[in-house]
């Protein structure tokens, strides 16, 4: 059936969020997509208008699971409470098509390798971090708040992103998995690092998954001066996708030390 751009782009979205490769060992990691009508797609994302790019990533998982795979979910998003103080947030807890009741924590994650540690875009946050709360705290928290819970797991998506100028480690962390995608991230200093001759699109907030249908591309002499123009006046990160599909993220050139989401 014809499709509308806006329908198209979730459904690409939908297909990176279920078929990229974990950033995680031993983690969930899907490979088959599975049969829907796009009507379905395009009426579940009608009360989907969230701008933020993990919770846009929890609803593409709601739907495979819920729509697709058919799964019967048991809870989405229950909050674990000790009175008035929130312990946190079950992602998803459902039957799988044995009948398994299973817990997953799942997140979308893009990490910077800087000085051997990888550093999100806002530098508050880190690799380490978020895979020790999912896997220690959230995954406990649900083992305590339903001891009925056959099966515990962590669904994590995104992509690392090297500097240029700086040889990837020999060594990963024990828990990254050695096939998680790519990218490049460099300084506000370094556009030279972004090729002319070639055509990017900026990522807008939550689409960062795939190169945007609605977008044109811009050259990389575009590029250059659009941010280089952005940079003399915003701390904010910016997030590229090549035509080619290769990976960007352009910092400030004071980040790690400068925050800013």
């Amino acid at each position: 059936m014809a499709s509308s751009d806006a329908s198209s782009q979730i459904l690409r979205d939908l297909q990176w969020a279920v078929q990229s490769p974990s950033l995680i060992k031993n983690a969930v990691s899907a490979a088959i997509l599975g049969d829907f009508e796009l009507s379905q797609l395009e009426e579940f994302f009608k009360s989907q208008n969230s701008g933020q790019v993990g919770r846009y990533f929890e609803a593409l998982i709601e739907f495979w699971l819920s729509k697709i795979r058919k799964v019967e979910m048991v809870e989405r998003g229950l909050q674990v409470q000790d009175g008035t103080r929130t312990l946190g947030e079950l992602d998803f807890v459902f039957r799988d098509e044995e009948g398994v009741l299973t817990h997953w924590e799942t997140a979308v994650k893009f990490y910077l390798h800087h000085e051997g540690s990888f550093v999100g875009p806002n530098a508050k946050d880190t690799l380490e971090r978020k895979f020790r709360h999912l896997t220690e705290q959230q995954i406990q928290l649900g083992k305590e708040e339903m001891p009925e819970i056959e099966k515990s797991e962590v669904f994590i998506k995104g992509c690392l992103y090297y500097h240029p100028s700086v040889e990837e480690p020999v060594e990963l962390p024990e828990y990254v998995s050695s096939d998680h995608l790519r990218g490049t991230w460099i300084h506000a200093s370094e556009l030279e690092w972004l090729k002319e001759d070639q055509d990017y699109h900026i990522l807008e907030k939550p689409h960062w998954f795939t190169v945007p249908l609605q977008q044109e591309a811009r050259s990389g002499t575009t590029i250059h001066k659009e941010l280089t123009s952005h940079f003399e006046s915003s701390y904010r990160p910016v997030h590229l996708i090549g035509e080619d599909g290769a990976r960007f993220f352009v910092v400030a050139d004071h980040w790690p030390s400068a925050v800013q989401s």
